[in-house]
């Protein structure tokens, strides 16, 4: 992705004690809720609020929560922008298709949504994350 674009991408990673303990204690089997905060909210912590806007791919169709997201929202002091939240899923996968954007190379394996290796499975939508769990979102998009 950041060769066809040429992004500029920011790689965050967990402090590395916290990774290891993640990772020792294996808590994805018992606190997948920590895990995420250690191996994804915390990283992003850090630096979310240099910036004034945070634009996000998220759509409507994609989870009850996100459902009922609106275009704009204010959280925390920063702008959330979600300017593909009311495409509706035909059209995005039409689009994705007629531009030749990549696929993730899990989706044409039956993995419909793909997350962290712990927490997805073969499954249609998001019934492929944490599977057997409550838990619906990492936190990342709260």
């Amino acid at each position: 992705m950041q060769k066809r674009y040429d992004f500029d991408i920011i790689e965050l990673v967990q402090e590395r004690k916290e990774n290891e303990f993640s990772k020792i204690a294996e808590i994805y089997k018992y606190d997948p809720d920590r895990r995420c905060a250690i191996n994804k909210v915390a990283p992003l912590e850090k630096v979310k609020y240099e910036y004034d806007i945070w634009v996000s791919g998220l759509m409507n169709w994609q989870s009850e929560v996100r459902e009922n997201l609106n275009i704009f929202e204010e959280r925390e002091g920063m702008l959330k922008f979600y300017p593909l939240i009311d495409v509706p899923e035909e059209d995005a996968w039409q689009y994705i298709y007629e531009n030749e954007l990549p696929v993730h190379p899990l989706k044409p394996l039956g993995y419909e949504s793909i997350g962290c290796k712990q927490y997805t499975i073969k499954g249609e939508k998001r019934n492929g994350r944490w599977a057997q769990l409550v838990k619906t979102e990492c936190g990342l998009h709260q």
